[in-house]
């Protein structure tokens, strides 16, 4: 503290205006200091004495000084303490404001999470959410609207508030993507606050009187894909605030979600009811399949690729013997016996050699079907046929087979064969008189004949030879049917064959003026064959050519090695045959309808002689034609024996 008495205050190197302003005579001040903070100051002073203060007073006043800093900082804590209480009070309350609002919007959340949870029934669905919304924030009106897959558009699927309820499947709308409130958020995937609809640009008001002046419009989002929009309305301006736009943004994942949900279900349920009509309807045909099987005439099997038996219907298992319960399931190997004493038991042998000889042929594509394998045990005479079938998608191929008893068939044929056989031999006595008898005439070796005589005995001469063709066709056709045909198999040089088909038929080449073309290497190998029948084979297919080619036009015959077998083509450009004869010219008896048909003679046997010899020879034979524009026939020989 420091003091002065006498105050002269022109002398003073002191500010002093406030002791001046009481004209004070002495004066003594300290200051009040705590810490390194001066706070104020301490002024006494004495307007009459002006030795007032001395040594004593400057100490007492220091003290006070010290003791009135220490008060005042004191008190300065005291209220700020209560100053932070306050602001710590008043923060625990919007705190707790804020935990009791957070707890009320979870509470609120849980409801509506729970309320559709219950149900996976889209209309129960959406009606739920527009009322557990409404329990919350006290809408006037609600609505919800999906978007339509088919047009683009927005449906009313649920409303509240509305007069009239929806009709079933919805309401359709003008909002699409960008039109309307509902199209600008389904456009932006962001919620709308509007204090004012009137004022909103993407308001499109109806011809109904505006009731509502606030909306909160939120999309509907479900991971990356948006399903809808929820729309709701209130008649009070700004009625709604960002506590309402919190909850039912948080709210719109989960009515999303369960929309979701109850779509999905919907198609589970409709799908469920789809696959349970196909499965009625497959069960059904299933039912009718198996009766047909289980009624056929015919025996079938079906094996997979164990040969084991996945299906067999009483007449397979009436043909092998057994009963069809026992050979469910069985392999068809172990089904055999060490040695057949029986005829199903040689049956069964002979099916599984036939498998096991046609299962590459099988396997290669799916649907193959083999030519059929006769069988003939006794008197038993079975034909068998394999195809390959795929009994269900991505299962590997299963092995049909068809056993089909034409024992009888059999039977009748051979009766048919022998009456055939004994008629024709019956025939071919007396044709070979009359054909004798007949060129004797036509030689003129009895006596000269007249024009007349002539033609009449040529006319004789050419229905013996067709006569004597067809019985020998019919000759042919017997043996083959019965075995009886040996075939004399060796190597034999094909250019004396080519040559003598030629002169046999050079008479008729000649008469129409044809063209006779030979396309053979000098080196021409020989074929492993019947002379006589491949004969007979280029006789009938040269003569043919000749019989269809128009006067003056040409025919080539060619030969050609092509892996180990050597390939005859009969060319000719005569009148073709049509795409649907060529599937039957092999077949016995027919004729193909060709332009000036009736001038060609022929029996209908010709082709399937052929064809019966080629293959029993071990090659095939084969045609492609245009009608119009000619045919080439074609065969294979071997080069080797077997």
């Amino acid at each position: 503290a420091e003091y002065l008495n006498g105050v002269n205050f022109e002398q003073a190197n002191l500010d002093l205006s406030l002791v001046r302003e009481f004209d004070a005579q002495s004066v003594i001040g300290a200051p009040l200091i705590v810490g390194d903070e001066t706070l104020g100051a301490i002024i006494l002073f004495d307007t009459r004495n002006p030795n007032r203060f001395d040594v004593q007073d400057q100490i007492s006043v220091t003290l006070l000084a010290n003791q009135a800093a220490i008060a005042i900082q004191n008190a300065r804590l005291v209220h700020r303490l209560n100053q932070f209480n306050t602001e710590l009070e008043r923060r625990v309350e919007q705190r707790t404001e804020e935990l009791r609002q957070e707890r009320d919007r979870v509470d609120t959340l849980y409801t509506i999470a729970r309320g559709l949870s219950s149900s996976l029934d889209l209309d129960r669905v959406l009606n739920e959410a527009l009322n557990l919304i409404n329990r919350t924030i006290r809408i006037s009106k609600g609505a919800i609207l999906l978007v339509d897959d088919a047009t683009g558009n927005l449906i009313y699927r649920a409303a509240l508030g509305r007069y009239r309820p929806l009709p079933k499947g919805g309401k359709p709308t003008r909002y699409r993507l960008g039109v309307g409130l509902a199209g600008k958020v389904l456009e932006t995937r962001e919620p709308m606050l509007i204090d004012n609809l009137p004022e909103n640009p993407d308001w499109l008001p109806d011809d109904k009187p505006l009731t509502h002046r606030s909306a909160l419009v939120v999309p509907l989002v479900t991971g990356y894909e948006i399903v809808g929009v929820l729309m709701l309305y209130h008649t009070r301006p700004a009625y709604f605030t960002e506590d309402h736009l919190r909850l039912v943004s948080a709210a719109a994942p989960i009515i999303a979600t369960a929309i979701n949900n109850a779509g999905l279900y919907n198609l589970i349920s409709q799908q469920v009811e789809r696959l349970g009509v196909l499965l009625g309807s497959v069960r059904s045909e299933a039912r009718k399949n198996e009766a047909i099987v289980e009624g056929i005439a015919d025996g079938v099997l079906v094996l997979d690729a164990d040969h084991s038996i996945q299906l067999i219907n009483p007449a397979a298992a009436n043909l092998l013997g057994m009963e069809a319960h026992t050979l469910q399931n069985q392999r068809l190997d172990a089904l055999l016996p060490v040695a057949p004493a029986s005829l199903e038991e040689e049956l069964l042998h002979q099916l599984y050699r036939i498998l096991l000889t046609e299962q590459p042929h099988l396997e290669e594509r799916e649907g193959h079907r083999t030519e059929p394998h006769r069988i003939e045990i006794g008197n038993k005479v079975v034909l068998v046929i394999l195809s390959s079938v795929t009994l269900s998608p991505n299962a590997p191929p299963s092995t049909l087979v068809v056993l089909r008893d034409i024992s009888r068939e059999a039977e009748l044929e051979r009766i048919k064969n022998e009456f055939i056989s004994t008629v024709s031999h019956e025939l071919r006595t007396p044709m070979t008189s009359i054909k004798g008898y007949t060129d004797l005439l036509a030689a003129e070796k009895v006596g000269q004949l007249n024009p007349m005589q002539r033609k009449f005995v040529q006319v004789i001469k050419n229905n013996a030879d067709r006569l004597t063709s067809l019985v020998n066709d019919i000759l042919d056709i017997s043996r083959i049917d019965t075995g009886r045909v040996k075939l004399d198999l060796q190597l034999i040089p094909l250019q004396p064959i080519i040559q003598e088909t030629i002169a046999s038929l050079s008479t008729q080449i000649e008469e129409k003026n044809l063209t006779l073309t030979l396309h053979l290497p000098p080196d021409i190998p020989p074929v492993y064959a019947d002379a006589n029948r491949v004969t007979q084979v280029m006789v009938n297919l040269v003569g043919n050519a000749v019989k269809y080619t128009r006067p003056g036009d040409r025919i080539t015959i060619t030969a050609t090695p092509r892996a180990g077998m050597l390939q005859i083509d009969v060319a000719d450009t005569g009148l073709g045959i049509s795409p649907e004869d060529q599937q039957r010219v092999f077949d016995r008896f027919f004729r193909a309808e060709r332009d000036a048909n009736s001038l060609v003679d022929g029996t209908g046997l010709g082709l399937p002689i052929a064809k019966m010899f080629i293959e029993m020879m071990g090659g095939r034979i084969w045609l492609k034609s245009e009608l119009g524009a000619g045919s080439t026939f074609s065969f294979t020989l071997p080069l080797h024996p077997p």
